[in-house]
């Protein structure tokens, strides 16, 4: 029962059936009338670590990737179409942002970015630039601060209920080689491998930014910021667009990773 459930959705999803928004539909009316509370099979997940480089004995260099329930999956994609129409709406889209964004990547995101600073540097400009990230930043999203923000955005309050709901009381542990570990409640971030995760961490993150005339591109959590640097007033603004950026991450309880923060200098006139 539980197969032909699944590939009913998956075929009545990839066709792009009025009937999978009638599912969508059901499963919103149905949590709004009952006790609120998604299924806790749709709000638990087995951790898988995948290494990214560094010293394979340091956690520190895994990413948890999330294996979660795949109905909830097929719900998320349509909850998410529904996010993605509010903010187009709304006109609320996060226009510095390339990452896990329809009809960008991180070629639109290299391309917007060094076009402007080459043009700095053509008209012999000295140009600083600011490479920011921050520290595992889709397991630290405060929840309480993305819900907020989904509000003010305009995301339907239906939407917003149920992912409240989903991410309250989740649980996650690590299987590795075959081997579970116990079951570890989460009280921050939004599942790596979800499908909702990533376009959450975009809204959560939109409103980072800069007032300056400073050049700023974001993929996902890696942000360049790069701006003329040719008097000490050029660095003053750059120091006052860094500060801000700061005051964000207290904020927002986001911390950046120092090791992989860094400062390029370039043009013949730097200074620096």
């Amino acid at each position: 029962a539980g197969f032909i459930l699944l590939y009913s959705l998956y075929l009545l999803l990839k066709i792009n059936s009025p009937a999978s928004y009638c599912v969508f539909n059901f499963c919103i009316e149905c949590l709004e009338h009952s006790t609120g509370v998604v299924p806790l099979d749709w709000r638990i997940a087995n951790i898988v670590p995948i290494f990214k480089k560094g010293e394979k004995s340091d956690p520190g260099n895994y990413r948890p990737v999330s294996l979660t329930s795949v109905v909830c999956k097929i719900l998320e994609k349509i909850l998410k179409e529904k996010v993605v129409r509010d903010i187009e709406a709304n006109g609320n889209w996060d226009k510095l942002q390339h990452g896990f964004t329809k009809g960008r990547s991180c070629q639109t995101n290299l391309i917007s970015f060094f076009e402007k600073v080459t043009d700095f540097l053509d008209k012999g400009n000295a140009v600083d630039l600011i490479y920011l990230n921050f520290s595992k930043a889709f397991d630290t999203v405060p929840h309480g601060e993305l819900l907020v923000k989904l509000e003010k955005i305009g995301i339907n309050m239906k939407v917003e209920r149920w992912i409240s709901n989903w991410l309250k009381g989740r649980l996650q542990r690590v299987i590795l080689k075959g081997e579970l570990s116990g079951w570890r409640k989460v009280t921050s971030g939004v599942p790596q491998g979800s499908v909702l995760g990533p376009i959450l961490f975009n809204l959560f993150i939109a409103d980072f930014g800069t007032k300056s005339g400073s050049v700023l591109i974001k993929f996902a959590d890696d942000t360049k910021l790069g701006a003329i640097a040719n008097s000490e007033k050029d660095r003053d603004i750059i120091q006052e667009d860094l500060d801000d950026l700061v005051n964000w991450s207290d904020s927002n309880r986001m911390k950046f990773n120092s090791e992989k923060c860094k400062v390029m200098h370039l043009g013949i006139n730097n200074k620096n």
